[in-house]
C-alpha cells in the first residue's frame, strides 16, 4: 500500500511494489490540480480587491486596503501609539491656525488671562477696543461704551491714545466699583502726558456703563484710541472681552450716574513748572526761595545741632532790613534761642569769625560807624571785682554790686553756724539780708572776718533753725 504526501497526496509506492501506469497518471492529475499557473499568479498580483480579505473599511483583524479613491480608514485611537485619523490632526490642527508663531504675528481677539477658577477671581484683559477718526479736528465726548451694565465688578482699566497735536501721545488708568445700586464707588483717575482732554467720568448711558473723555467741546485732531488692558475683580469678573464700543459724542443727553474723579497728573520733565497744579511748584507743600535772589514773608527758624548759614564769597552777605513798627516793636533783629545740648554747652550760639586779627564788629548804617563786640574774653572779675579789657589794660568797673547767698542750718542744740564766704576786701562795703524758718528769736548775722559769716540766735532749742542769706557788695 503506497504512502501519501502530507500536503498534495501524492501516492508513494513501497520497495516491494510494482509502480503502473495508471499509478503514476493519477499522482500527474494531483499535481495538475494543485499546481498554481502563471496566469493565476499574474491574475492574483494584479487583483485590487478581496485580496485575503482585504478591506478599506475599519474592520477589525482584516488586511487594510485602499479605496477606489486611495483611501481607506481606522477606528479612533485609544493608546499613544495608535494610527491618528484626519479628525485628530485637524483638531490639533485648529489650535495651531488660533495660536500665534513664537516668532511673532498678529492677534485680532481680546487675551485674557485667568489662571484661578473662581468666577470672582482677578482677571486680565488685553487688546479689548480701539478707535480712530481721520476728521481734523472733530468736537465731542469720547465715550467709551462698557461691555455690561451695574455688575458689582471692582475694575481697572488702562486706555492709550494718540492725538496729532501738541498734546501727541497719552495714558489714561481709570478705576471704579460699579455696584448695582446703582452707582460708582471708589473711583480714580490718573493721566500720563498731554491728553487733549481735562476731565474724566464715569457713567451710564442707560444700556451700560460708560467712561466719558472729555466734553462736548473738546476738540480731537486725527484721533487714536484703545482700550489696551482691563483687571475685573470681586465679582462678575467673566465676559468682558467683547462688547466694547467707542464714538465720538456731540450730546450727552441720557447719561445719567456721572461721577467725576479728580484727574491726577504724573509728573514728568514738560508739566512740573510754575501754574502746573502739581507739587513740583512746591517743595514738601510749600513754595521754595530762589537761591539767586528772593523775599522771604515769614520767619526763618533753624533747629538742629548743626543749621548753618555759610558766607562762601567775600563780597556775599546777609541783609535784614526792617522799619521800626514803633515803641513797642523791634525793626531788623537777629534772636538767637536754644538750649544746652547735651551738656556740651552749645545752646543759642550766634558765632563770627573775623579772622586775620581782625575784631568782631558792628555796623551801624544809620550812625555810619562800626562798633566792637564786648564778650566773655573782654571781661574778668578778679577778687571778686569785674573788669574789663580796653586798649590791651584790664580796667575795674565801677560802681558794680556783688552779691553771694546761700542757706544754712542753726542746729537745735546749738546758737551759732559758721559759713565760709567769698573774700570780702572791703567790709564796710558789704551788707547782710536773712530770713529763717523753725525755731527764731533773735537771729542776726555778722561778718566776723572777710571769709567768715556768723548766724546767731539768742537761744537753744530743739528745733532747727534754716537761715537763707544774702552778702551785698558795693565795688568801686
Amino acid at each position: 500500500m503506497p504512502e501519501l504526501t502530507p500536503r498534495l497526496g501524492i501516492k508513494k509506492p513501497l520497495g516491494n511494489e510494482s509502480v503502473s501506469r495508471a499509478a503514476q497518471n493519477e499522482n500527474y492529475d494531483i499535481i495538475d490540480t494543485n499546481a498554481a499557473k502563471k496566469t493565476d499568479l499574474d491574475d492574483h498580483t494584479a487583483a485590487t480587491t478581496g485580496i485575503h480579505g482585504a478591506t478599506s473599511a475599519a474592520t477589525p483583524n482584516a488586511i487594510m486596503q485602499r479605496d477606489a479613491n486611495g483611501r481607506a480608514k481606522a477606528a479612533a485611537p485609544a493608546a499613544a501609539d495608535d494610527i491618528a485619523r484626519k479628525a485628530e490632526v485637524d483638531a490639533v490642527g485648529a489650535v495651531a491656525n488660533n495660536a500665534l508663531p513664537k516668532a511673532g504675528g498678529t492677534m485680532t481677539g481680546a487675551l485674557i488671562a485667568d489662571r484661578d477658577v473662581n468666577t470672582n477671581d482677578t482677571r486680565l484683559y488685553q487688546n479689548l477696543a480701539s478707535y480712530k477718526d481721520n476728521g481734523s479736528p472733530i468736537t465731542g465726548t469720547i465715550k467709551i461704551a462698557l461691555p455690561k451694565t451695574w455688575s458689582n465688578t471692582m475694575m481697572v482699566i488702562r486706555i492709550v491714545g494718540y492725538d496729532y497735536s501738541a498734546f501727541a501721545a497719552w495714558e489714561l488708568i481709570v478705576s471704579g466699583y460699579n455696584i448695582t445700586t446703582p452707582a460708582w464707588l471708589q473711583y480714580s483717575a490718573e493721566v500720563r502726558g498731554n491728553a487733549p482732554f481735562n476731565q474724566v467720568r464715569l457713567a451710564h448711558d442707560g444700556t451700560v456703563n460708560c467712561i466719558l473723555l472729555g466734553t462736548t467741546s473738546t476738540a480731537w485732531r486725527y484721533p487714536h484710541i484703545a482700550v489696551v488692558e482691563m483687571q475685573t475683580s470681586y465679582n462678575n469678573v467673566t465676559g468682558w472681552e467683547t462688547g466694547w464700543n467707542i464714538s465720538c459724542i456731540t450730546s450727552e443727553t441720557g447719561i445719567t450716574n456721572i461721577v467725576t474723579p479728580t484727574l491726577r497728573k504724573a509728573w514728568n520733565s514738560e508739566n512740573d513748572g510754575a501754574g502746573s497744579g502739581l507739587d513740583a511748584d512746591t517743595v514738601r507743600g510749600y513754595v521754595p526761595v530762589n537761591k539767586a535772589g528772593d523775599t522771604m514773608t515769614g520767619d526763618l527758624l533753624m533747629s538742629g545741632v548743626t543749621r548753618l548759614i555759610r558766607q562762601t564769597n567775600r563780597t556775599s552777605r546777609i541783609v535784614l532790613d526792617g522799619a521800626d513798627g514803633g515803641s513797642a516793636s523791634w525793626g531788623a533783629h537777629i534772636v538767637v534761642e536754644g538750649n544746652d545740648y547735651g551738656g556740651t554747652g552749645l545752646g543759642g550760639n550766634l558765632t563770627l569769625t573775623p579772622g586775620n586779627g581782625k575784631k568782631a564788629r558792628i555796623y551801624d548804617g544809620l550812625a555810619s560807624a562800626f562798633y566792637d563786640i564786648w564778650h566773655t574774653g573782654m571781661l574778668r572779675t578778679t577778687n571778686g571785682y569785674l573788669e574789663v579789657l580796653i586798649g590791651g589794660s584790664w580796667r575795674p568797673v565801677g560802681g558794680a554790686v556783688k552779691v553771694q547767698r546761700g542757706q544754712a542750718t542753726i542746729p537745735a542744740a546749738s546758737n551759732t553756724v559758721n559759713v565760709t564766704v567769698s573774700s570780702i576786701p572791703d567790709l564796710t562795703k558789704a551788707y547782710i539780708i536773712i530770713s529763717h524758718t523753725g525755731f527764731g528769736n533773735g537771729i542776726r548775722a555778722t561778718l566776723t572776718s572777710a571769709t567768715n559769716l556768723e548766724l546767731y540766735r539768742n537761744q537753744t532749742s530743739s528745733i532747727d533753725t534754716l537761715v537763707t542769706w544774702q552778702i551785698i557788695e558795693h565795688v568801686n
